[in-house]
């Protein structure tokens, strides 16, 4: 199953992390795709994007309470299925037990060199949030994620 991590990139930091593995601890919020078996491929891939697009605003909001913080950041991760309780109606999921090790496939991030325009934003999110819309995350694989710019 492949969940949507919102995090800030003071997570990257993380020697675990940086591997390819990360441990999410209970009360997280997650995001799921909304994906049933009758959909076609590209029902599902939508379901995705909104499910990524869901997690990277929830980002936004971790990185306006975080001092510093310029960008938003997404790992998209595998983990198995039926290890997580079922989404609600939006794809959102809170952790209610550990789950460690969950398998990180790739993350998303914004542009470094939109910083100060996505930093802005961030100052006033409430006002804000749909201005980040404009800007599309870029996609690093998982043995980039120490050199994502703006880390």
């Amino acid at each position: 199953m492949r969940i949507y991590v919102p995090v800030t990139f003071a997570t990257l930091t993380d020697e675990k992390v940086r591997s390819g593995r990360i441990d999410l601890a209970p009360g997280g919020e997650v995001l799921a795709p909304l994906a049933t078996p009758e959909m076609t491929s590209d029902e599902v891939e939508e379901a995705e994007f909104v499910a990524l697009y869901l997690a990277a605003d929830a980002s936004a909001r971790l990185a306006a309470a975080s001092p510093g913080a310029k960008l938003r950041l997404v790992l998209s991760c595998d983990v198995p299925d039926g290890s997580l309780p079922a989404p609600d109606g939006a794809g959102q999921i809170t952790l209610t037990s550990p789950l460690e090790g969950a398998r990180i496939a790739c993350a998303h991030a914004d542009d470094a060199s939109q910083s100060v325009a996505i930093a802005g934003a961030f100052r006033e999110l409430e006002a804000n949030e749909a201005a980040l819309d404009d800007h599309d995350l870029l996609w690093y694989d998982v043995s980039e994620l120490g050199d994502i710019p703006g880390l």
